[in-house]
């Protein structure tokens, strides 16, 4: 992989911008981590997602940030989470039974997907 100059001098300010910009924080007492998500209002499995605020509102992320994470870390949406749920129970239940029984299914919807 080569790298232009161009592609350096933007690397390096963005993470200026981000050392600078924690610095900021630290300065002004900011906590570096919130206190946790506020629970977006329930929405009804079947309510349309046409709204930029129907789809916010499928994920528990703090209102008082705008998230931009890049694809680094991610929340899910309430669809997600309830599924990890299902497999986290499952599995906390009893790994071994739980394995075995669903094995087949999620690997051919891994395959499929």
């Amino acid at each position: 992989m080569t790298r232009n100059r161009r592609g350096f001098l933007a690397g390096a300010a963005t993470a200026t911008g981000i050392a600078v910009g924690a610095a900021a924080r630290r300065a002004m007492g900011a906590s570096p981590i919130t206190t946790g998500p506020k629970a977006p209002p329930p929405r009804a499995s079947n309510a349309p997602l046409s709204t930029w605020m129907a789809v916010r509102n499928e994920f528990l992320l703090g209102r008082d940030h705008i998230h931009m994470a890049l694809m680094l870390l991610a929340s899910h949406p309430r669809s997600v989470r309830a599924a990890i749920e299902r497999h986290r129970a499952g599995l906390d239940e009893n790994p071994v039974v739980y394995g075995m029984a669903n094995f087949e299914r999620l690997d051919r919807a891994a395959r499929a997907a």
